[in-house]
């Protein structure tokens, strides 16, 4: 060995840095090329790789090649391409042994690995088998070994039975075929060698024949020296099997319809904490595996009775069991929801509140008749039962007698009562305690003296009050308690807090674990409890978390208020029942803490923005000059970011994303709308007997997000209907608060569906034949039967209009004998009038009502599957945007005096968008539930980054409001942005030289890493770039823009504004020396783009603004070519004609 080498093994550093140089360097060289380049190369690597392993084969003896087939498919592949003697000779040299005479005459069919997938037609041997692996497939086969351990202990009959039993499972031949060749071969039992009417091994694919083998009486004449066993199945292929234990691939597993339907995987309970996990739920769903360890709540035994028992009395307590625990209350529940929805005459039960939730404690002593509250647990508690029951004459008075029995042992009530004890009450200060100084890891039952106290005027000197709750006896008014109290839950829910268990609040510490899997990131304090800060408001609070979170010590070291609820949330055997099975209360409560979670994110983007400032570098530089050096004195108005999900900026930003797909992609070619199905059998058997499945939004939550994830991999990695090259889906709350998801699919175009008889192997719209497939029948007719409507109901939902009111969806449909395209909207299925017709809701109906659907999925799920081919509609861009609309709110404008005005400072009144975003918005248990949950929102694939734009010195800063504005204009770094970083990869990194990319293509090359504000080269993940709208109403941006779309490869602004060795000042001038407004090429580019997202009452304004900004040289000839989607809602008002519109 040379010294070089022994170098090289010596110091692997040397010899890995010297590796990763030379690959670095491959990758540059590979990625410069053109797309024609790089398949060039692909496939030259791949010729050379064969070759390389054809030889190393034919260096072998022919049993070592046949040994190496059968553990290598691709050698399996080069044993194909031996000649048929050599191949032949390899078999009987693999199998021996000792075979009785009548058999013997088959040894040579008999080889490693029998088991078979379709295969390419060849004029040799073929061997299908062999080259499973390159088509896409893992079967079952059987391998005949040698067994020391089996040299007699059968007999030739038991041996016989074992092997015709083995043959019987896997011998079915696949009537399904994954591969893409046209040419299929069947398999057949006479193309046999020697006796064909006695073999039982097929030569053209090598595989046992199951009515061959049944026929075979001999079986047991092979020698028992070998033995029969399975070999396991390739996990990482992707396969599907039906119900002939046959794997099927791709769009065609369609053609198999489940007779049931499918059930979710098991999953193994939480080790830690002994929730109940179920399929796709990660370990951090429940405890955060492990680190979040809360006391459980347990229910006093007279209130699991009534919310689990059978008799009349039982069910009118959970029928009112918000009514009930708003009589034994502390606190009154100040909220605006939807009454209509409570009421069971249309509809399940659903809590869904509009606005902020508040919570308000009352004076002790009422204003005049027998009190409400509080008060009830001190004044005239000797008519206490009279006194709660003038609240609401239809409650049942035994069952308020058992809930006050139940409060005796309740701490605040214990309080108030033991008030009525105490002489001169009103020199002493009542104070309820914000929570008790309890552990909740370990106990979370308080005492009286825990949760409230009397303090004298000295006790009140020394102690401070400030972030506790004071009770006045006679004020007159009511008080907010915040939501950041411990109190804030026992004192609303005594009915789920009977023992008055503090809920969550600032200081809960996490339990600390040690995992090998996982990088140490900091020492955490061994502490038992939490020193807390007097917190006056949100803000001290929410300032005082920030403190601890940029501490490096304490960085992750409590419980955030998500987790606490997600932990509390749970199904865990051994606390059953509990909080879950409080029915409707459970709505309220889920809604109530979700408001409550969501109003501290909001007021941490509040208080943040009153010490973080945000300007531009430009504006930055010109206080400075002028002499203004205090960031205190710059500010912006309150908004809402786009950083906080489902916000109005978020949900447009992620709309544009979604066009940006269609823009990259093409238009989507497939719209799939799933629906929650609360008589899921995973459901049911979760619940209790006296659950409702509409009050348990957990279970219907975890099961959707669970059966989701098996459409996902249906969809996106088993690829049903075909190859997906772009998806988004976003999650949406019925009225009713069911979820469901709308799916838009961008197929490739290898699987792009271009006929009418592709459309009819994906989508049904017929009532299937009940003798063929009743399982099929009865999920056509429980699911996907538009609800009769017109004449037959003209109360339904879907009924819209004044004087003629018809159903929204033109339901019914008419008859057509075939499918055909319509004109932009969705293709006209096959609809035959053949006879068929079923009973729903007490109508007859025919295949006129059947909504679009997959029988595959539809039979796998067992759900609403709404199933569409939309890539005939021209205008997607309301597709993405009915998708996309964002959750429910109301519109409302508030007008006073000063509204338009200034006010009495002279200032125009500042917008608010985080408060106007609490009043409008409608929240319901499902959503709170799935928020609290943490399952995704909105996803899309491939990411789309956004890049910035701004012009030069213009990038936006973030500084804090006590920082000098010398040092932030000395700050390179922080003048660091996407655009200046692009600039500077384009002047000194090569690989961004060779590619010469345009900034909306850099991403697809360049990773952005927010915290070192640098580009780095991609190594894995596909996405696309999409630089942030400019209108040309904002002049250089616009010009910026459009020319950081079309130039390749810039180094600095002054670059882009230089052509030819020429430099001019103005982006708008280099636009125009480049060419790039010749023939008004450049408005038809501006509006082409604005179509793909933009709603016409935009694009007229943006029609406009070209028309004063920038006038094109022909305008009638751009109005002439964008007026179809300038007038697109104007032209459906059937009062105004097309010669209207256009003069």
């Amino acid at each position: 060995m040379s010294c070089s080498k022994l170098c090289l093994r010596d110091d692997p550093d040397k010899f890995r840095e010297k590796r990763d140089k030379r690959n670095r360097k491959k990758r540059e060289k590979f990625t410069a090329l053109s797309v024609e380049e790089k398949e060039a190369q692909r496939k030259k690597n791949r010729e050379a790789y064969q070759r390389k392993k054809l030889e190393k084969m034919h260096s072998m003896s022919l049993p070592q090649q046949f040994e190496k087939a059968c553990k290598s498919p691709f050698s399996a592949s080069v044993i194909c391409s031996l000649p048929a003697q050599q191949y032949s000779h390899a078999l009987n040299h693999k199998v021996t042994g000792p075979i009785a005479s009548q058999t013997s005459k088959h040894n040579e069919n008999v080889h490693g690995i029998i088991g078979c997938n379709q295969a390419h037609s060849r004029s040799d041997v073929s061997c299908s088998h062999f080259t499973e692996h390159f088509t896409g497939a893992s079967k079952s086969g059987i391998r005949i070994s040698p067994s020391p351990n089996n040299s007699g202990e059968l007999s030739s009959a038991e041996l016989g039975k074992k092997l015709k039993q083995q043959i019987s499972s896997f011998s079915s031949y696949e009537k399904g075929s994954t591969s893409n060749s046209a040419t299929q071969h069947t398999c057949v039992p006479t193309d046999m060698i020697h006796n064909a009417d006695k073999s039982f091994i097929c030569m053209n694919c090598y595989k046992f024949l199951t009515e061959i083998a049944e026929q075979t009486s001999d079986l047991s004449a092979i020698h028992p020296t070998y033995e029969v066993y399975e070999v396991p199945h390739n996990r990482s292929t992707r396969t599907r099997r039906s119900a002939g234990n046959q794997p099927i691939d791709g769009v065609h597993a369609l053609q198999f319809i489940n007779d049931q339907a499918d059930r979710l995987p098991p999953k193994t309970d939480c080790q830690y904490c002994g929730a109940i996990k179920l399929h796709s739920e990660t370990p951090n769903f429940c405890c955060s595996d492990g680190q979040v360890v809360l006391h459980e709540n347990k229910l006093p035994d007279i209130l699991v009775e009534l919310f689990t028992g059978h008799s009349d009395e039982t069910l009118s307590f959970r029928t009112y069991v918000r009514t009930y625990n708003n009589m034994f209350a502390f606190t009154s529940f100040g909220v605006h929801y939807d009454k209509s929805l409570c009421k069971r005459t249309n509809g399940i039960y659903t809590f869904k509140v509009q606005g902020q939730t508040y919570h308000f404690i009352k004076d002790l002593i009422p204003h005049g008749g027998s009190g409400l509250y509080l008060q009830l647990y001190f004044h005239d508690t000797d008519h206490e039962l009279e006194n709660r029951m003038v609240v609401l004459e239809r409650l049942t008075e035994t069952i308020v007698m058992k809930v006050m029995e139940v409060m005796k042992s309740n701490p605040y009530a214990c309080f108030l009562r033991s008030l009525r004890n105490v002489p001169n009450l009103d020199s002493y200060q009542i104070v309820l305690k914000s929570h008790s100084q309890n552990d909740q890891r370990v106990f979370n039952h308080p005492t009286a003296s825990q949760v409230a106290a009397l303090w004298t005027e000295i006790e009140n000197s020394r102690t401070s009050y400030a972030r506790h709750i004071k009770i006045y006896t006679k004020e007159g008014r009511d008080h907010l308690v915040q939501y950041y109290y411990g109190c804030y839950d026992p004192l609303q829910y005594p009915l789920l807090f009977a023992l008055g268990e503090t809920g969550w609040h600032p200081g809960i510490r996490r339990l600390v674990r040690e995992n090998p899997k996982k990088r140490k990131r900091c020492i955490q304090r061994n502490k038992s409890t939490a020193i807390l800060t007097n917190y006056k408001s949100a803000e001290d609070m929410i300032s005082a978390e920030e403190q601890v979170s940029n501490d490096p010590e304490n960085n992750g070291e409590f419980v955030s208020m998500r987790e606490y609820y997600a932990y509390k949330l749970q199904m865990r055997d051994k606390y059953s029942p509990n909080i879950l099975n409080t029915g409707r209360l459970l709505q309220q409560y889920v809604v109530d803490m979700y408001i409550k979670i969501e109003s501290q994110r909001l007021d941490y983007y509040k208080s943040k923005q009153e010490f973080i400032r945000r300007e531009q570098l430009q504006g930055v530089m010109d206080s400075v000059i002028t002499g203004q050096c205090q960031a205190s004195k710059i500010s912006q108005r309150v908004v809402l970011p786009a950083s906080f999900i489902g916000g109005p900026c978020d949900m447009k930003s992620r709309y544009v994303d979604a066009m940006a797909l269609v823009q990259k992609f093409g238009k989507p070619d497939l719209f799939i709308t799933m629906t929650c199905n609360p008589s899921w059998p995973e459901i049911k058997n979760l619940m209790l007997p006296t659950d409702e499945a509409h009050n348990r939004p957990d279970l219907l939550s975890r099961i959707f997000h669970a059966k989701l994830d098996v459409l996902k991999q249906e969809l996106f990695k088993k690829e049903i209907f075909g190859s997906v090259a772009a998806y988004t889906y976003v999650i949406e709350f019925q009225k009713r608060g069911l979820p469901h998801a709308h799916f838009l699919i961008i197929l490739k175009p290898c699987s792009k569906l271009y006929s009418i008889d592709s459309y009819d192997k994906i989508v049904s719209v017929e009532i299937p034949d009940q003798s063929k497939n009743p399982y099929l029948f009865n999920m056509v007719r429980k699911h996907m039967i538009h609800s009769p409507c017109g004449k037959r109901n003209p109360t339904n939902v879907c009924m819209q209009g004044g004087h003629q009111r018809k159903c929204r969806n033109n339901y019914p449909k008419p008859f057509a004998d075939k499918t055909f395209h319509g004109d932009n909207t969705y293709p006209t299925y096959q609809r035959r009038n053949n006879g068929y017709k079923m009973m729903v809701r007490g109508h007859e109906v025919d295949n006129r009502w059947v909504v679009p659907y997959s029988p595959y999925l539809l039979g796998k799920f067992n759900c609403h599957l709404n199933v569409e081919i939309c890539s005939t509609v021209k205008a997607v861009k309301y597709i993405d945007k009915y998708i996309y609309k964002g959750h429910d709110k109301i519109h409302f404008q508030l007008n006073s005096q000063n509204s338009n005005g200034p006010n009495s400072n002279g200032h125009v009144s500042a917008i608010d968008e985080i408060k106007d975003y609490q009043s409008a918005r409608w929240v319901c248990a499902m959503e709170g539930i799935w928020r609290i949950y943490r399952f995704l929102l909105f996803q899309i694939h491939p990411a789309v980054i956004h890049l910035q734009l701004h012009l030069e010195n213009c990038q936006p800063l973030n500084f804090r409001e006590d920082q000098d504005l010398r040092d932030i204009v000395r700050n390179r770094f922080a003048k660091r942005t996407m655009l200046t970083e692009f600039f500077y990869m384009n002047s000194t990194d090569s690989l961004a030289q060779n590619l010469k990319c345009t900034y909306r293509q850099f991403p697809e090359h360049f990773v952005w890493y927010p915290g070192r504000r640098k580009w780095e080269p991609r190594k894995q993940k596909d996405c696309i770039g999409r630089i942030v709208t400019a209108s040309p109403m904002e002049g250089e941006r616009y010009f910026l823009r459009l020319l950081l779309t079309h130039v390749k490869s810039p180094t600095s602004f002054d670059d882009l504004r230089t052509i030819n060795g020429a430099y001019v000042r103005t982006f708008r001038e280099a636009a125009i020396l480049r060419v790039y407004f010749e023939s008004d090429k450049s408005q038809q580019q501006c509006l082409e783009e604005a179509i793909m997202y933009h709603m016409p009452y935009s694009l007229r304004r943006l029609f406009a603004t070209l028309l004063v900004h920038f006038p094109p040289s022909n305008a009638r000839y751009i109005w002439e070519q964008f007026e179809e989607p300038l007038f697109e809602d104007i032209s459906r008002t059937p009062q105004i004609s097309v010669d209207q519109i256009r003069f």
